[in-house]
């Protein structure tokens, strides 16, 4: 005797019983940790034949829509060719899902180097280009900006400096449709040009920032105050900090601008012209040091001095800052070696307002290798992440809450368990349930049958 509805109310409450058990799991995982992890699908700016590798740049929240972008760069090649070609690409959250709208640029290597945008119809990359299938330093490589507006990219014009002179553009703000900022600098030998751009919504038109033979490495709009801030080095290595008031440019004074050391502001994030922290590589006899510096509007005040950066090699990826009492650094640190090669840690640090905590990573409950390499705002109790594993498959972080809890980048999707575990948990309940319920079935009919 067949069972057929009773297989159908099996399959089902399996079905039923083995998401209760993940939506428990999840709401554990939540409230424990915070963590959200989203792996990244192929770019579909890579052939399909390609060996492929991904670099991740940065990271950018769409305000009002909830979505994150996040950019980089694809290293890839046809299988056993030598060489790489650097291929864009640009992913977009939204509800859980991440939608690849990668650009093409055939027959090139390009290099993406920072992603801001206003909306899932209004965002910008901008970086470098070289004409060939195959990267090479010794090829000159020219600044590009491009825009997304929900079906298509478009190239965008940039001023003439930016056709003749090779180099790239760095960092991109955009805080208005009418109102986007980039800023780079020639790659060219001897005094460096800056390059320094704004969009009024039609055109790219080129200012001239007073210290001219600078290294402009990050920028930041604020509208509608039409105030900018622009951070990078002089040809002689001091820290800069310029402030475009709305019609003119104010030299701000920066740590170690005096020093004779070599230093370089990196990154900048800030929710007002009052609330700015910027990060500053020092490098001195002393060896090399990254502090976070606050800026109030008037002058700048050193923040403690971070855990993950004692000792060993490291660098800063990335600032973000949410509130006085809620900014995250991320980096990169070195404290081990496989034979010669300095082995890459990823480490995230929180700030509470007082003091900092260290972020435990692991993959799969082993110390891991990688990068995380940008961190953005969300709202007011998020953070997204972005970063790489060993062999450099990217992903996006989520965390909610200010809770400093260890991160294991093995556990994907929103419910944090490792993909084979929900399938197996899936298929082993759907089955279980099946089987319970048709022998119990199959008890009752010979019951039956034996009373009659």
């Amino acid at each position: 005797m067949k069972f057929p509805q009773t297989r159908h109310f099996a399959v089902a409450a399996g079905v039923v019983l083995a998401a209760g058990l993940l939506m428990q799991g999840s709401a554990v995982l939540a409230a424990s940790s915070g963590w959200t992890k989203y792996d990244l699908p192929r770019p579909s700016s890579v052939p399909a034949s390609y060996v492929f590798s991904e670099n991740i740049t940065r990271i950018d929240s769409l305000p009002g829509s909830g979505g994150i972008i996040v950019a980089g760069s694809a290293v890839g090649h046809a299988p056993n060719a030598s060489g790489g070609q650097i291929l864009p690409f640009v992913q977009i959250e939204s509800g859980g899902t991440v939608h690849d709208i990668s650009p093409s640029f055939p027959g090139t290597s390009t290099v993406v180097t920072s992603v801001s945008g206003l909306a899932p119809n209004d965002i910008w990359i901008v970086g470098s280009s070289q004409p060939g299938n195959k990267y090479s330093d010794e090829v000159p490589s020219y600044a590009f900006a491009d825009h997304w507006n929900g079906s298509n990219w478009q190239l965008s014009a940039l001023p003439q400096v930016a056709k003749t002179v090779p180099g790239s553009l760095y960092s991109v703000s955009e805080d208005a449709p009418n109102d986007v900022w980039t800023v780079g600098f020639s790659g060219a030998k001897g005094a460096p040009t800056n390059f320094l751009f704004h969009w009024n919504g039609s055109a790219w038109t080129a200012l001239q920032e007073p210290t001219a033979n600078s290294y402009l490495q990050a920028v930041q709009a604020f509208s509608p105050l039409n105030v900018v801030f622009l951070v990078g080095s002089t040809v002689r290595k001091a820290p800069v900090m310029q402030v475009w008031n709305g019609s003119s440019f104010i030299n701000n004074a920066m740590p170690f601008q005096n020093s004779g050391a070599i230093a370089s502001p990196t990154f900048l994030s800030g929710s007002s012209v009052t609330n700015l922290w910027i990060a500053v590589q020092v490098n001195s006899p002393a060896g090399q040091q990254t502090g976070i510096y606050h800026w109030n509007g008037t002058g700048f005040s050193a923040l403690p001095d971070m855990k993950s950066v004692s000792g060993g090699n490291f660098s800063v990826t990335s600032v973000g800052a949410v509130a006085s009492d809620n900014l995250w650094v991320t980096g990169v640190t070195s404290t081990g070696r496989q034979g010669k090669t300095l082995i890459p840690t990823p480490f995230i640090e929180h700030f509470n307002g007082s003091s900092w905590s260290v972020v435990q990573i692991t993959l799969n409950g082993k110390k891991t290798s990688g990068e995380i390499a940008d961190v953005t705002p969300v709202s007011q109790d998020t953070v997204a992440f972005a970063g790489i594993t060993t062999p450099e498959n990217g992903f996006i972080l989520l965390h909610s809450g200010t809770t400093v809890a260890p991160l294991d980048l093995g556990k994907t999707g929103a419910s944090g368990f490792p993909l084979w575990l929900v399938v197996t948990i899936v298929v082993v309940v759907v089955l279980a349930a099946g089987v319970i319920v048709t022998v119990m079935q199959r008890r009752k009919v010979k019951k039956g049958q034996a009373n009659a």
